[in-house]
Protein backbone atom coordinates (compact mmCIF):
# COMPACT_ATOMS: atom_id res chain seq x y z
CA UNK A 1 0.00 0.00 0.00
CA UNK A 2 2.99 2.32 0.40
CA UNK A 3 4.57 1.58 -2.97
CA UNK A 4 3.98 5.08 -4.30
CA UNK A 5 6.16 6.42 -1.47
CA UNK A 6 9.00 3.91 -1.88
CA UNK A 7 11.13 5.94 -4.35
CA UNK A 8 10.76 9.03 -2.15
CA UNK A 9 11.59 7.03 1.00
CA UNK A 10 14.76 5.61 -0.53
CA UNK A 11 15.76 8.91 -2.11
CA UNK A 12 15.42 10.70 1.22
CA UNK A 13 17.34 7.95 2.99
CA UNK A 14 20.27 8.21 0.60
CA UNK A 15 20.17 12.00 0.81
CA UNK A 16 19.99 12.39 4.56
CA UNK A 17 21.65 9.34 6.12
CA UNK A 18 24.95 10.36 7.66
CA UNK A 19 26.00 6.70 7.62
CA UNK A 20 26.95 4.87 4.46
CA UNK A 21 24.21 2.73 2.91
CA UNK A 22 25.90 -0.18 1.11
CA UNK A 23 22.87 -2.14 -0.11
CA UNK A 24 19.10 -2.15 0.05
CA UNK A 25 16.73 -5.08 0.63
CA UNK A 26 12.96 -4.83 0.22
CA UNK A 27 10.44 -7.41 1.45
CA UNK A 28 7.09 -7.32 -0.34
CA UNK A 29 4.16 -9.60 -1.24
CA UNK A 30 4.98 -11.98 -4.08
CA UNK A 31 2.25 -10.45 -6.25
CA UNK A 32 3.95 -7.05 -6.08
CA UNK A 33 7.56 -8.04 -6.76
CA UNK A 34 7.51 -7.00 -10.43
CA UNK A 35 6.04 -3.58 -9.59
CA UNK A 36 8.57 -3.14 -6.80
CA UNK A 37 11.48 -4.06 -9.07
CA UNK A 38 10.37 -1.47 -11.61
CA UNK A 39 10.09 1.27 -8.97
CA UNK A 40 13.61 0.48 -7.74
CA UNK A 41 15.28 0.55 -11.16
CA UNK A 42 16.42 4.21 -10.85
CA UNK A 43 18.45 3.29 -7.76
CA UNK A 44 20.25 0.27 -9.19
CA UNK A 45 23.13 2.29 -10.57
CA UNK A 46 23.87 3.54 -7.05
CA UNK A 47 23.98 0.29 -5.07
CA UNK A 48 22.97 -3.35 -4.92
CA UNK A 49 19.21 -3.82 -4.45
CA UNK A 50 17.45 -7.11 -3.73
CA UNK A 51 13.70 -7.70 -3.53
CA UNK A 52 12.44 -10.63 -1.48
CA UNK A 53 8.99 -12.17 -1.33
CA UNK A 54 7.45 -12.14 2.14
CA UNK A 55 6.47 -15.75 1.38
CA UNK A 56 10.15 -16.70 1.47
CA UNK A 57 10.99 -14.66 4.57
CA UNK A 58 8.06 -15.83 6.72
CA UNK A 59 6.92 -19.47 6.54
CA UNK A 60 3.45 -20.35 5.31
CA UNK A 61 2.62 -21.86 8.72
CA UNK A 62 3.38 -18.64 10.56
CA UNK A 63 1.60 -16.52 7.94
CA UNK A 64 -1.49 -18.72 8.26
CA UNK A 65 -1.56 -18.30 12.04
CA UNK A 66 -1.25 -14.54 11.66
CA UNK A 67 -4.02 -14.45 9.06
CA UNK A 68 -6.37 -16.58 11.16
CA UNK A 69 -5.97 -14.55 14.34
CA UNK A 70 -5.18 -11.03 13.12
CA UNK A 71 -7.25 -10.96 9.94
CA UNK A 72 -8.08 -7.25 10.22
CA UNK A 73 -4.44 -6.32 10.86
CA UNK A 74 -2.78 -9.10 8.86
CA UNK A 75 -0.45 -6.86 6.88
CA UNK A 76 0.56 -4.84 9.92
CA UNK A 77 1.38 -7.92 12.00
CA UNK A 78 3.07 -9.70 9.09
CA UNK A 79 5.37 -6.72 8.57
CA UNK A 80 6.58 -7.08 12.15
CA UNK A 81 7.24 -10.78 11.80
CA UNK A 82 8.93 -10.28 8.42
CA UNK A 83 11.33 -7.78 10.00
CA UNK A 84 12.18 -10.17 12.83
CA UNK A 85 12.57 -13.12 10.46
CA UNK A 86 14.83 -11.10 8.15
CA UNK A 87 17.16 -10.03 10.95
CA UNK A 88 17.25 -13.49 12.53
CA UNK A 89 18.14 -15.30 9.30
CA UNK A 90 21.80 -15.04 8.36
CA UNK A 91 20.80 -15.74 4.75
CA UNK A 92 19.39 -12.21 4.61
CA UNK A 93 21.17 -10.30 7.39
CA UNK A 94 24.73 -11.08 6.41
CA UNK A 95 26.11 -7.69 7.43
CA UNK A 96 26.12 -5.44 10.48
CA UNK A 97 24.51 -3.14 11.29
CA UNK A 98 21.17 -3.21 9.43
CA UNK A 99 18.72 -0.33 9.22
CA UNK A 100 15.05 -1.36 9.01
CA UNK A 101 12.88 1.43 7.61
CA UNK A 102 9.13 1.36 7.04
CA UNK A 103 8.28 2.05 3.39
CA UNK A 104 6.29 5.17 4.31
CA UNK A 105 8.94 6.70 6.58
CA UNK A 106 10.85 9.55 4.92
CA UNK A 107 13.83 11.29 6.50
CA UNK A 108 13.53 15.08 6.41
CA UNK A 109 16.89 16.08 7.88
CA UNK A 110 20.44 14.70 8.18
CA UNK A 111 20.33 11.70 10.53
CA UNK A 112 23.04 9.52 12.05
CA UNK A 113 22.04 6.00 13.07
CA UNK A 114 25.58 5.08 14.21
CA UNK A 115 27.63 7.73 16.03
CA UNK A 116 31.30 8.62 15.64
CA UNK A 117 32.22 6.02 18.28
CA UNK A 118 30.53 3.35 16.14
CA UNK A 119 27.75 3.05 18.71
CA UNK A 120 24.12 2.43 17.81
CA UNK A 121 21.73 5.31 18.46
CA UNK A 122 18.32 4.39 19.89
CA UNK A 123 15.62 6.89 18.98
CA UNK A 124 12.94 7.33 21.64
CA UNK A 125 9.34 8.30 20.86
CA UNK A 126 6.22 9.28 22.80
CA UNK A 127 4.07 6.46 21.38
CA UNK A 128 3.64 4.50 24.60
CA UNK A 129 0.88 1.96 23.94
CA UNK A 130 0.42 -0.08 27.12
CA UNK A 131 -0.52 -3.46 25.53
CA UNK A 132 2.88 -3.59 23.78
CA UNK A 133 4.69 -3.45 27.10
CA UNK A 134 2.33 -5.71 28.98
CA UNK A 135 3.16 -8.37 26.38
CA UNK A 136 6.91 -7.76 26.45
CA UNK A 137 7.05 -8.00 30.24
CA UNK A 138 5.71 -11.53 29.94
CA UNK A 139 9.00 -12.37 28.24
CA UNK A 140 11.04 -10.88 31.06
CA UNK A 141 10.27 -8.75 34.10
CA UNK A 142 13.55 -6.93 33.47
CA UNK A 143 12.17 -5.32 30.32
CA UNK A 144 10.28 -2.02 30.17
CA UNK A 145 11.19 -0.73 33.62
CA UNK A 146 11.13 2.83 32.31
CA UNK A 147 8.41 4.38 30.20
CA UNK A 148 10.52 4.57 27.07
CA UNK A 149 9.12 3.91 23.62
CA UNK A 150 11.12 3.16 20.48
CA UNK A 151 8.43 3.05 17.80
CA UNK A 152 10.09 5.45 15.38
CA UNK A 153 9.21 3.36 12.30
CA UNK A 154 12.90 2.68 11.82
CA UNK A 155 15.54 0.85 13.81
CA UNK A 156 19.20 -0.02 13.46
CA UNK A 157 19.79 -3.66 14.35
CA UNK A 158 22.97 -5.49 15.18
CA UNK A 159 21.96 -8.95 13.92
CA UNK A 160 24.35 -10.88 16.14
CA UNK A 161 23.07 -9.10 19.25
CA UNK A 162 19.49 -9.45 18.00
CA UNK A 163 19.86 -13.23 17.76
CA UNK A 164 21.42 -13.41 21.21
CA UNK A 165 18.53 -11.43 22.73
CA UNK A 166 15.84 -13.51 21.08
CA UNK A 167 17.66 -16.71 22.04
CA UNK A 168 17.88 -15.65 25.69
CA UNK A 169 14.16 -14.85 25.65
CA UNK A 170 13.42 -18.25 24.06
CA UNK A 171 11.75 -16.74 20.98
CA UNK A 172 14.59 -17.52 18.60
CA UNK A 173 12.34 -19.05 15.92
CA UNK A 174 9.28 -17.64 14.22
CA UNK A 175 7.23 -20.55 15.53
CA UNK A 176 8.20 -19.76 19.14
CA UNK A 177 7.51 -16.07 18.64
CA UNK A 178 4.07 -16.48 17.07
CA UNK A 179 3.08 -19.04 19.70
CA UNK A 180 4.18 -16.70 22.50
CA UNK A 181 2.19 -13.85 20.95
CA UNK A 182 -0.95 -15.92 20.46
CA UNK A 183 -0.85 -17.17 24.03
CA UNK A 184 -0.28 -13.77 25.62
CA UNK A 185 -1.50 -10.84 23.50
CA UNK A 186 -4.25 -8.46 24.64
CA UNK A 187 -7.36 -9.47 22.71
CA UNK A 188 -9.23 -6.29 23.62
CA UNK A 189 -7.25 -4.04 21.25
CA UNK A 190 -6.63 -4.04 17.49
CA UNK A 191 -2.99 -3.03 18.09
CA UNK A 192 -1.71 -5.51 20.66
CA UNK A 193 1.91 -6.15 19.66
CA UNK A 194 5.18 -4.54 18.62
CA UNK A 195 7.67 -7.37 18.29
CA UNK A 196 10.14 -5.91 15.81
CA UNK A 197 11.15 -2.66 17.55
CA UNK A 198 10.35 -2.79 21.23
CA UNK A 199 11.77 -6.18 22.27
CA UNK A 200 15.19 -5.40 20.81
CA UNK A 201 15.33 -1.74 21.89
CA UNK A 202 14.04 -2.34 25.43
CA UNK A 203 16.72 -4.98 25.94
CA UNK A 204 19.45 -2.72 24.57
Amino acid sequence: KDFELLPLTLGQLLKYSLNKISKISVVTPFSQIAECEELLNPFRNKMMITVYSEDDVVSSEVREKIRNVFSERYGWVLQQFATVAFIQNEKYSDSEPILALDADTCLTRPTAFINSKNEQILFTTTEFHQPYYDLIKKLSNDLCEERLSFIGHHMVYQPTMFRIIFNLLDIDTMEKLINFVLENYDKSTLSPICVEYEIYAQWM
